[in-house]
């Protein structure tokens, strides 16, 4: 229960008062990353989930609909279901990136600190730049909560399209939208 305190006082310290909380980080304070990995750890899953809410919908009006298409357009359709596994495989993969890429930028930072002359200590810059990733935590959770309240949809008449007018609305709308 103390460690959960404390992580909500620093997440709240970062908002509103970063400043003082990046100098007190900075001087007195004994470095833990506790709660750095638990911020970047939890914003990546987030923003992970929040795509991939925002992404079901769309395919899963393709999948809905696909009894209208013709073979040849069915075909064309498995080519969208391999896109839409690739979407998800890379948005996983570039949320979980999140992680190596705080470690990495880290280093950069550090590295390039030491080269101009100052003393940098690596876990100390790791948690600073830990704590900077709490406003991509709250846009995760944002995201999550607009998904679960207002999900995107594809509102259009499927019969009145052909199978080729069909396919080519759901990727314009999914390319309009998402990206």
């Amino acid at each position: 229960m103390k460690k959960a305190k404390q992580v909500l006082h620093s997440l709240l310290a970062v908002l509103f008062i970063p400043n003082d909380f990046a100098q007190e980080e900075l001087t007195t304070r004994e470095v833990s990353l506790f709660a750095p990995s638990l911020i970047v750890s939890l914003s990546a899953l987030l923003n992970i989930l929040g795509f991939l809410l925002a992404q079901e919908p769309l395919t899963s009006a393709v999948v809905n609909h696909s009894y209208y298409l013709s073979e040849a357009d069915l075909d064309l359709l498995r080519t969208l279901d391999n896109l839409m596994y690739i979407n998800y495989f890379t948005t996983i993969l570039g949320g979980l990136a999140i992680v190596p890429f705080w470690i990495i930028g880290t280093g950069f930072v550090s590295a390039w600190g030491v080269l101009m002359g100052g003393q940098d200590e690596f876990k100390r810059t790791l948690a600073l730049y830990g704590y900077a990733h709490t406003p991509i935590l709250l846009h995760g959770l944002l995201t999550i909560l607009i998904m679960l309240f207002y999900p995107p949809k594809i509102e259009f008449d499927i019969q009145s399209y052909t199978p080729n007018q069909f396919v080519y609305h759901v990727l314009a709308f999914r390319d309009d939208y998402l990206y």
